[in-house]
């Protein structure tokens, strides 16, 4: 990728400390790429009143742009390292990061950019439960073999299923680090991101290389995240998080945001739900999200079973009903069954694959319980 002055100048810029992205946007807004050169030489008093400066501000700016040695010593990281790196002002930066308010000047990266398009950021707890893994096996499948990219922060929990998922299903995915890309966070994770770049897919972030993961450079890392994708998922999330966060960076930037309901007696369901009751889509399935992603489904390529019809020509409902659990369940529950009854009928191996499999149908519309707690389905 060639580079030109402006991308430079934004590089040094960028490493200037207390010069963040909302500064360095009113200097772009008001100097041409023309007079770029000319902020080299401008004394404090000049910048200040070009660029809609305090002079505080343009003393930094100017002490900073006066030491040349900040940009040739990121430059020499960048080139040992192999680093990839564009800036704002570069043509194949990301459309919707671009277009969200102050968006990071530089971004380093490895791998291939994302393609933001059909993007979807995935997001929740650190201390994701079997639940929140099968939220992601249940919703991610048909949005991955659908075309759709998946955004998120590399984190252990949510995130990093919703990383391996897309690994599994030879999707496209980016993960956007809380620092730089020689100080991979966290470090558990090390193999993970190497397995995403050799994939295709991306190691992102907004900050120098040589950063380490301090906890304030987080919140800068969702509002990132949620920038590069059409909608933010919150996938397990308490009241007080960083998905949470993220979600309301979404919301910030005219983004749509979507919550997977869960447990009113557990924390980890309370952000959720408190987004659910606040407007947010509801997702139990990939259709909402799908939908307004602009993508189609793809038809599983995988040869069904096929079942022959007995003499008296049983529906193909009935037969599901003959063969498979689900169906002996769903059959049974035509009448009100307590847990016990169903238990008692041995539809399953062990009652753990009960609790599962009506967590699985309730979920999917087909069952429901009635105020006594009892099972019961419409079908």
């Amino acid at each position: 990728m060639q580079h030109t002055s402006i991308d430079y100048f934004l590089l040094h810029l960028s490493l200037i400390e207390g010069i963040g992205p909302a500064t360095t946007m009113r200097i772009m807004e008001r100097i041409s790429i023309e007079q770029i050169d000319q902020l080299y030489t401008m004394s404090t008093q000049e910048l200040a009143s070009r660029c809609s400066l305090s002079l505080t501000q343009a003393q930094t700016i100017a002490t900073g742009l006066a030491d040349t040695s900040l940009l040739e010593r990121e430059c020499e990281v960048i080139t040992k390292n192999s680093i990839l790196w564009m800036t704002v002002a570069t043509a194949d930066y990301p459309t919707l990061l671009k277009h969200i308010y102050a968006p990071p000047p530089v971004v380093y990266w490895r791998g291939i950019l994302p393609r933001t398009q059909h993007a979807i950021a995935v997001v929740g707890s650190r201390n994701a439960t079997p639940y929140g893994q099968r939220v992601i096996d249940r919703v991610l499948p048909d949005i991955i073999q659908a075309g759709g990219t998946i955004i998120s922060g590399g984190a252990l929990g949510i995130d990093t299923i919703a990383h391996r998922k897309s690994l599994e299903l030879g999707g496209n995915t980016t993960v956007v680090l809380g620092s730089g890309l020689l100080h991979c966070y966290p470090h558990a994770n090390k193999k993970l991101f190497q397995a995403i770049v050799d994939a295709g897919g991306c190691l992102m972030s907004p900050f120098a290389p040589n950063i380490q993961p301090y906890p304030g450079n987080f919140p800068a890392r969702n509002r990132i995240i949620a920038g590069l994708a059409q909608i933010t998922l919150v996938v397990q999330a308490s009241q007080k998080s960083g998905a949470l966060i993220t979600a309301q960076y979404a919301l910030d930037q005219g983004r749509e945001v979507m919550a997977v309901p869960g447990p009113i007696d557990d924390p980890l369901s309370e952000g959720c739900n408190t987004l659910i009751a606040q407007g947010a889509t509801v997702v139990t399935n990939a259709s909402p999200i799908l939908q307004a992603l602009g993508l189609s489904p793809q038809i599983a390529q995988q040869q069904q079973p096929k079942v022959t019809a007995p003499a008296d020509d049983i529906p193909p409902v009935q037969i599901a009903a003959i063969l498979t659990p689900e169906g002996k369940l769903l059959k049974m529950c035509k009448e009100p069954h307590s847990i016990d009854e169903l238990i008692d009928a041995a539809l399953v191996d062990t009652p753990d694959q009960l609790v599962q499999l009506l967590f699985d149908l309730q979920l999917a519309g087909k069952i429901q319980q009635d105020f006594t707690g009892r099972w019961q389905t419409d079908l």
